[in-house]
């Protein structure tokens, strides 16, 4: 028999599960969410912990030590969370820059899941106010079940611990598997190993104008403006440089090409240079633009305006820009920019003229095939003065204005031209010259006699005629005229008149 009240029981019980279940499926999903949560954010042991090397101290917090003791630093890190990932981990360890008798040593953990993370360790010195020096080529890495250890070099003398960068890892791994400790060894010493600093010195140009980039050499053409840029840093961490002089120079006369030559000098360091080339379509000076100088530090993105002086800035005087000190760090790079104008002053384009001395062997004013050219030979040129043909006989005048210049040969004996012996020549574009000579000398045509005129008539009324008589020649007044008359035709000729 069908009983619906027990049904009905059975169907609360069923609802009362499937309620149960979705409850507990809703919890399961955000506790999920939650430990997925952790995972992503990670969670870190960090420990700092020095000994006495020298009196074979353990471990601690704390140690104990005398002036010229080691003592070794300790840095324990494990990422707590199994199967999670921390990323961009940067350990770093700090000494302090000051003496004294109870040295404090700071290291810290960081990286992009977490925040950062900071212990001490104290050393405690019966007497004086010592330094912590540390000793190159101490800094090792050991792994999880790793009893040999890794070196790290060192950065310019000093450990990457105790740098402003710090050390840094790509990434820990969650669980003992990816726990790690460093070790770096330490001197108590009255002064500090402090390295000696060096320098990053580049120099580089843009043009404004053309909006390009920054590069070692840049195109420009008249009237445009040019940025030069100065970086430098002292990239020896823990170092100071002192004096520290910046420079800039450029030639002030005009080129096509100019190189601007900065330089960087200071206590420590040897002078260093750079330059930087300008190419530019004429012949022009660089200028430089008042009131352009400024100075950009580490993540500065505003400037520091630096005052000119007399008009100029100051990285263009004898004295150059001084700055007191630049410590050795990131921290502490540093831009120096300023600006210049190219000159648009009108250039007149020059030319050229090339005169040619050749061998006119068959004397028809013209250089044939097989016809060499003669060196030796001298010309006067207007405005330029005397020139004589090379090897290869010729000579080419450069950089002459447009206009017109007079060549005239200097003429040599047992020689004849078979060209013009002097010439105009209007250059603009340039121009090249041919002149001819044969080495002979050829009499010039003979004089042809007057014409003979015969018959009678009068003689001319001006001037002078010889007559010719039969083995006599006399000379008349006449108008240069041959006359072939007998001897009585002549005397009657003469009585009339």
């Amino acid at each position: 028999m069908f009983n619906i009240n027990s049904r009905l029981e059975k169907l609360a019980k069923a609802t009362k599960k499937i309620v149960a279940y979705f409850a507990l499926a809703t919890i399961s999903f955000y506790l999920g969410a939650f430990v997925l949560s952790a995972f992503a954010t990670g969670q870190v042991t960090f420990a700092k912990e020095v000994k006495n090397v020298s009196q074979s101290g353990p471990y601690g917090n704390t140690s104990n030590a005398n002036m010229d003791d080691t003592v070794r630093f300790r840095i324990h890190y494990v990422n707590n969370i199994s199967n999670s990932i921390i990323h961009n981990v940067v350990i770093k360890d700090i000494f302090p820059q000051t003496p004294s008798n109870a040295l404090v040593n700071t290291a810290s953990f960081q990286s992009s899941e977490t925040a950062l993370v900071t212990d001490t360790a104290t050393v405690n010195i019966g007497t004086g106010d010592p330094y912590f020096s540390y000793i190159p080529g101490t800094t090792k890495w050991f792994g999880h079940n790793d009893n040999t250890g890794t070196p790290i070099p060192d950065i310019n003398g000093t450990s990457p611990l105790l740098t402003a960068q710090g050390y840094h890892i790509n990434q820990v791994i969650g669980g003992w598997e990816g726990e790690g400790w460093f070790y770096l060894d330490a001197k108590i010493s009255q002064t500090q190993n402090v390295p000696e600093p060096q320098f990053n010195f580049k120099k580089e140009v843009k043009n404004v104008s053309d909006n390009t980039s920054y590069g070692n050499s840049v195109n420009a053409d008249p009237g445009e403006t040019l940025r030069f840029r100065i970086y430098y840093h002292n990239y020896s961490v823990g170092s100071t440089a002192h004096n520290v002089v910046i420079k800039d120079s450029f030639p002030s006369d005009k080129k096509t090409q100019v190189v601007n030559t900065a330089t960087i000098d200071s206590d420590e360091t040897d002078l260093q240079s750079d330059t930087a080339t300008i190419n530019i379509s004429s012949e022009q000076s660089l200028s430089y633009i008042p009131g352009t100088t400024k100075w950009f530090g580490h993540n500065d993105n505003t400037g520091t305006p630096i005052p000119d002086i007399n008009g100029t800035s100051p990285l263009l005087t004898a004295q150059g820009y001084h700055i007191n000190e630049v410590k050795g760090c990131w921290e502490f790079e540093a831009w120096l920019y300023f600006d210049v104008k190219v000159s648009e002053e009108m250039v007149t384009e020059l030319f050229k003229i090339t005169i040619y001395k050749f061998n006119d062997t068959n004397i028809n004013g013209v250089r044939d095939a097989g016809e060499g050219l003669l060196s030796g030979w001298q010309f006067n040129v207007s405005g330029v003065g005397t020139v004589v043909t090379g090897a290869n006989g010729k000579v080419t005048i450069g950089n002459l204005e447009p206009g017109t210049y007079h060549i005239a040969e200097i003429t040599q004996p047992g020689w004849t031209n078979t060209t013009a012996d002097n010439i105009d020549v209007t250059i603009g574009p340039s121009k090249e010259v041919w002149f001819g000579n044969i080495e002979a000398v050829i009499p010039p045509p003979p004089t042809p006699p007057p014409p003979v005129v015969t018959g009678k008539g009068f003689l001319p009324q001006a001037g002078a005629v010889e007559v010719a008589i039969p083995f006599i020649t006399t000379l008349l007044g006449g108008a240069g005229y041959w006359y072939k008359r007998s001897k009585k035709e002549l005397i009657e000729s003469l009585l009339k008149r």
